[in-house]
């Protein structure tokens, strides 16, 4: 069975999710830009929630787009894990 690594870049301006084999090579990636809140000068924010809700959309999206099953890193031997939402 092959496993796969995930990598998440949390950007200034977009989220970028890229999967990679055990070994290194790029199967799939995908990215999404947001909006960042700027209600003050100087000031940059963005809800956790909706960074959350993301980063989850796109997990789902890379892992549709990709063909991959998400078992082979969404679970380890003796642990029931899950995808978030």
């Amino acid at each position: 069975m092959t496993g796969y690594l995930l990598g998440i870049d949390a950007g200034t301006t977009s989220f970028k999710l890229g999967l990679y084999t055990d070994r290194g090579a790029a199967v799939h990636m995908v990215k999404e830009e947001y909006v960042l809140l700027t209600q003050k000068a100087g000031w940059v924010e963005y809800k956790a929630e909706d960074y959350w809700a993301l980063l989850c959309r796109l997990l789902q999206r890379l892992l549709a787009e990709s063909g991959t099953d998400s078992g082979p890193f969404c679970q380890q031997p003796g642990r029931d894990t899950d995808l978030p939402g």
